[in-house]
């Protein structure tokens, strides 16, 4: 049976542990290491490494300070890949370095985490043994694509003339790789690595950093500008791992943001340890320079989930420099499974985010368009403290109740599902003679509402997909369907030919993502979260950007999440309310 390796207190706060790996010249030879204690204030020269830690079995045994411990096989392959033949290499190792036993220490290490990548001469980017081959081709296509993103740059700059088509220089930057080459790219891109949450910090250290693929080293300056040039050029939807990769968010990130903002940023990034969601960008953050004036956002392991994740929360809302143009941004994070909101034993409370979970749509309140909203119109947020931390006391505007919950946004993708959604779209909303509440017309506000919140020019580069052209196409796909439910026609004979061929319908389902559609009494309709039902409240909390579902309960509300309801984003609440048309009033969220 292998012990736990027995571990002293550090000395200082500024105190962390190396492993000095003894050579070997036989690949197979057992690991050996042996702790060194430094203080980062005497700038001591270590190489960090940053890897995945991978499954646990089978696992393997090496000799650490005379004892032996099991380390995981992806360890265990890096410290062999990094072993020197002839010298001592001093390494820092999260999984060995830490006393990962030991919550207080393991707290602090994490709060100094950015300090020890930055401070190392270098970061080692380990990311597994490859198949023979396969890795020199990826660092073969790495440079290639590097060299046709710097020479595009330089052409954008006037460094270098533009260069005409015909030129070999430039038919060689079409990437035209064999099927073994993509393969190879995907696969690389693929890695778990990618995805993980700490890789932010390691990997955007201010340090040299290198990558060890199988039996290569990959400058890491050639995968970021790689990823930068594959997404400029719409490469994802043949590389997948691009979607969600973490690799141009890095370069993103040399310079620090807010806690929220880098929330949203990493909303598809994984951590095996949900506290880590957190934890991870508190040395990226503005508020990680100043966490002593911030004791609640400090590590600590000994906190649960819910309080780490609540104490984030009630930070973002009570502080102005969040880095979002609303204090309650934070509140458009919160997307629900509607398992959760189904289970009345969910222990998680409705208002905060399930930072451990990835969303299914993207965030109303943090699209392109969010800062042309001001749904409290600039209204400041008003909270009351209330315990315990679990519970969230708002004050804001109930403005209107949900009537109707339909799957109208995504009938083209539902056959299904179409001839009910139309039926519903006909009966409540297009065969009425009635204004829109604002006075607009219905299929104006319509129109508006497919867009999702998101504006047309800054997501798909172009303008031809205004309201009015949503207008028509919707009317062009919707017109067979609503004759052969209601026997009347729409009338889109009347479109001209010139409008009809202007653009190709938008991609409605990626402005909508999984939301559905509501309506609400007044008249109102707009998108909202999956889980909303018919009764489901349209509220304005004051200092929040877009209106939010609520849910009341006995004595309390749920809030179901954010959405977009036009006629109700641009503070015509707020006006109602300053006018003595509506009430203000207090919501528990819990």
């Amino acid at each position: 049976m292998v012990k736990a390796l027995r571990y002293y207190p550090l000395p200082t706060k500024t105190s962390i542990r190396l492993v000095n790996l003894w050579p070997s010249k036989q690949h197979d030879d057992q690991i050996v290491c042996q702790f060194r204690i430094a203080d980062l204030r005497d700038n001591p020269k270590y190489y960090a490494l940053s890897y995945t830690w991978g499954a646990p079995n089978p696992a393997v045994k090496i000799i650490c300070n005379e004892q032996p411990i099991d380390v995981t096989p992806s360890l265990a392959a890096a410290l062999r890949r990094l072993r020197y033949e002839d010298y001592q290499h001093l390494l820092w190792v999260d999984a060995i370095c830490i006393n990962q036993s030991d919550q207080e220490e393991r707290s602090l290490q994490v709060a100094m985490m950015k300090e020890i990548y930055d401070s190392a001469s270098h970061v080692y980017i380990w990311l597994g043994e490859e198949e023979k081959g396969v890795d020199k081709r990826v660092r073969h296509m790495l440079e290639y694509i590097t060299f046709g993103y710097r020479l595009d740059v330089e052409i954008f700059e006037g460094k270098v003339p533009f260069i005409p088509p015909s030129t070999e220089l430039t038919r060689s930057r079409r990437l035209k790789f064999d099927s073994a080459g993509w393969a190879a790219l995907v696969k690389f891109f693929s890695h778990p690595w990618f995805k993980r949450i700490w890789v932010m910090q390691e990997a955007a250290a201010s340090t040299a950093h290198m990558v060890y693929y199988g039996s290569e080293m990959i400058d890491w300056a050639d995968v970021c500008y790689s990823a930068l040039y594959l997404q400029g050029a719409n490469y994802p939807t043949m590389i997948p791992g691009l979607g969600n990769l973490t690799v141009p968010t890095i370069t993103y990130l040399y310079r620090r943001h807010s806690l929220l903002d880098l929330l949203h940023l990493t909303a598809h990034s994984k951590a095996s340890e949900p506290r880590d969601k957190i934890f991870a960008l508190l040395g990226l953050s503005i508020e990680g320079l100043e966490l002593d004036n911030y004791p609640s956002l400090k590590p600590d392991y000994g906190k649960s989930i819910v309080e780490v994740y609540a104490d984030v929360v009630h930070h973002l809302v009570r502080n102005p420099h969040n880095g979002h143009n609303s204090k309650l941004g934070v509140l458009s994070l919160v997307q629900h499974d509607i398992d959760d909101m189904m289970n009345s034993e969910n222990w998680f409370p409705s208002w905060i985010p399930r930072w451990d979970k990835d969303r299914p749509s993207k965030s109303i309140g943090f699209s392109s368009s969010s800062k042309a909203y001001h749904a409290s119109n600039n209204e400041p947020v008003q909270i009351s403290d209330v315990k315990p931390k679990t519970k969230l006391m708002l004050r804001g505007l109930c403005v209107d109740m949900i009537t109707t919950v339909n799957e109208f946004p995504h009938f083209l993708e539902k056959p299904a599902n179409r001839r009910s959604a139309i039926h519903v779209l006909w009966t409540e909303i297009l065969s009425s003679s009635k204004r829109y509440p604002n006075g607009d017309s219905v299929l104006k506000a319509l129109a508006m509402v497919m867009l999702s919140g998101f504006s047309d020019d800054t997501i798909l580069g172009t303008s031809s997909f205004d309201s009015a052209n949503i207008s028509y196409h919707l009317l062009h796909a919707l017109e067979l369907d609503i004759e052969s439910v209601t026997g009347r026609s729409l009338g889109t004979a009347t479109m001209s030919k010139k409008t009809r061929e202007a653009s190709e319908p938008p991609p409605f389902r990626f402005f909508c993502g999984d939301r559905l559609f509501l309506i609400t009494t007044k008249g109102y309709i707009g998108l909202g979260p999956a889980t909303m039902q018919p009764g489901d409240l349209v509220c304005i909390l004051f200092g929040g950007i877009t209106p939010f579902i609520l849910r009341a309960k006995d004595d309390y509300y749920t809030l179901v999440g954010e959405a977009y309801v036009y006629g109700l984003m641009e503070g015509e609440a707020i006006r109602e309310w300053q006018s003595g048309r509506l009430i203000e009033e207090w919501y528990l969220l819990r």
